[in-house]
Order: C-alpha cells, then sequence, then structure tokens
C-alpha cells in the first residue's frame, strides 16, 4: 500500500451527510459556512463554467489560485499548471469533458474577486476531485477552499450523484470533509532491473534536492 484515497459515499441529502460526520467536523463544516457568509456579506455560492467563455474565465482563476497556493513554500516554480505541456493538455481536455457534460470547474467569490476554484471530473454518478487552489491572504477563520468543497459536495448530492472522490492524498481537509477512505497501491512493471534502480536513485536525489532548496529559502 502507497498511501490511502478519502471519500464521501454520498447520503441522500445534504443533512444526511453533516449527520454522519463526527460533531467535530460537522462543526468546521457549519463554521466556514458561516463564517464566509458574514466575511462576503451573503451566502455563499460557486459559480461552475457551463459554456466556453466562463470554460475560459474558470481556467484563469483556476491556474492563478493553483499558483498562488502552491507558491506559499516559497518556489515560484511549484504548481502543475507551471508546465507548459500539463496547462496546454487541459486546456484541450477541458472543453471536450464540459461538452460531454463531464466537467465541474467551479470557483467561489466574494466582495468581487475569487478565493477559491475547484477542478472536478464527473463520470459514471462519481466526482472526482482533480486539482485546486485557493486565496492565501484571508483573514483568520476564512475557510475559502473547505466552503467551495462543500458546495460541491451539496451539488453532487442533489445531482444524485453517489460518490464524491478526493482521490490520492491524506492532506487535512479530505480527511476533514471525508466519511472513509480506500488503500492505493502502487505496481510496476519493470524488465531492466538496472534502468530502474537508477531511475530511484535519480528521483531521490531530485526530490531531496528541492527539500534542501526549500529549506535554504525559507532560512533566516
Amino acid at each position: 500500500m502507497t498511501g490511502t484515497a478519502p471519500y464521501i459515499p454520498l447520503p441522500s441529502s445534504w443533512k444526511g451527510y453533516l449527520a454522519l460526520l463526527p460533531s467535530s467536523r460537522r462543526y468546521l463544516v457549519n463554521r466556514s459556512l458561516r463564517d464566509f457568509a458574514a466575511f462576503a456579506g451573503e451566502p455563499p455560492r460557486a459559480h461552475f463554467a457551463q459554456n466556453a467563455s466562463e470554460l475560459k474565465e474558470g481556467q484563469r482563476i483556476l491556474k492563478a489560485l493553483h499558483q498562488e497556493r502552491w507558491s506559499e513554500g516559497g518556489d515560484p516554480e511549484a504548481g502543475v499548471f507551471r508546465s507548459p505541456r500539463f496547462s496546454a493538455f487541459h486546456d484541450a481536455v477541458m472543453p471536450k469533458l464540459l461538452e460531454a457534460g463531464a466537467l465541474e470547474l467551479g470557483w467561489l467569490s466574494a466582495r468581487g474577486e475569487p478565493f477559491a476554484a475547484v477542478y472536478n471530473i464527473v463520470w459514471n454518478g462519481k466526482v472526482y476531485f482533480y486539482q485546486s487552489g485557493r486565496k492565501l491572504e484571508v483573514p483568520k477563520g476564512i475557510r475559502p477552499g473547505i466552503v467551495l468543497h462543500a458546495l460541491a459536495i451539496e451539488r453532487a448530492i442533489a445531482a444524485g450523484l453517489r460518490e464524491y472522490d478526493f482521490l490520492a492524498g491524506d492532506s487535512q481537509y479530505k480527511l476533514q470533509l471525508a466519511l472513509a477512505t480506500r488503500p492505493l497501491v502502487e505496481v510496476r512493471a519493470v524488465r531492466a532491473p538496472l534502468r530502474e534502480r537508477a531511475r530511484l536513485l535519480t528521483a531521490f536525489a531530485i526530490a531531496r534536492s528541492r527539500t534542501l532548496r526549500a529549506r535554504l529559502r525559507r532560512a533566516p
């Protein structure tokens, strides 16, 4: 086993989902929604792209907030959308997903600016959380990421979907919102053991180098 994937077997109602959460996590969700509503001056609402122009706007917001979120550690090159190939691939595939009714690209705004964005794929009765981003400079206690996921979960329940899958990773916010986890297993088929060993050593060296660079940037 190489990790876990938190997910939500979706009940028939939003109230039913909240009732299944432990009390501390139910309080977190409700408090996050209330605090954001007080901050925004209105109940939180997410906008989901429905056409080509909204898709372009959503892509712009997603990439900007994703970059802001992942550059938090001081690395301006962090974030998957910094890769031209990655970004171009999703620029090409997202319109096709939208046309097929399989794209859920949403963003949460307040006071005239976006605070969080989420890129989900909807297929076969399930929502798969793929990428996201959020604004870092927010008042204490304001949790735009939690709020946007809560709205997306509520939307999935209303649509009659059966699962909200956070995919790989045990980030705190995923575990706070999930109702269950499933194991992840990585399997590799290798024909050349020496070449594979060299690949693993190279990957380890690159990871160590990135960690050291990040530490040096944060050093006083």
